[in-house]
């Protein structure tokens, strides 16, 4: 649903959607770490489900209006070119972030408590970088 908003936040407030997607997210990982670490091992969907919605939130407003600011840039005649190249690699991106997380979650021989608190750290950084650096958008 967020998705379908976008174009309306981003006829508001430009690209800077991108970065305030990922603030969103960063907070919302930053509370799933917390209901973990609170709760563990008694964490519920219940605990988890209003943290997942914000993340989810989050991502919604990055993901749709980064395609939208970074296809704006592509000339017409090229469209095809520039959504393959973008699809190609966030899916290249998918894939690497899922074995990236689950080699770390898997290697770190510790707790699943603290596998999963690690794993979401390195997540927290990376939507962290994004709300910082995607300030700079056009």
């Amino acid at each position: 649903m967020v998705s379908l908003l976008s174009s309306r936040l981003v006829s508001r407030f430009g690209s800077r959607v991108v970065a305030y997607g990922a603030a969103i997210q960063a907070v919302g990982v930053a509370a799933v770490i917390a209901a973990t670490l609170w709760t563990w091992p008694d964490l519920t969907i219940l605990n988890l489900a209003p943290r997942m919605a914000l993340i989810g939130v989050g991502n919604a407003m990055t993901m749709t209006t980064l395609f939208r600011v970074v296809l704006s840039g592509v000339p017409g005649d090229r469209a095809g070119v520039g959504s393959g190249a973008l699809a190609t690699t966030q899916q290249t991106a998918l894939a690497l972030g899922v074995a990236t997380l689950g080699t770390l979650f898997a290697d770190l021989n510790a707790t699943p408590r603290t596998a999963f608190t690690v794993v979401l750290a390195a997540m927290l950084l990376v939507a962290t970088a994004i709300a910082v650096f995607g300030r700079r958008l056009p």
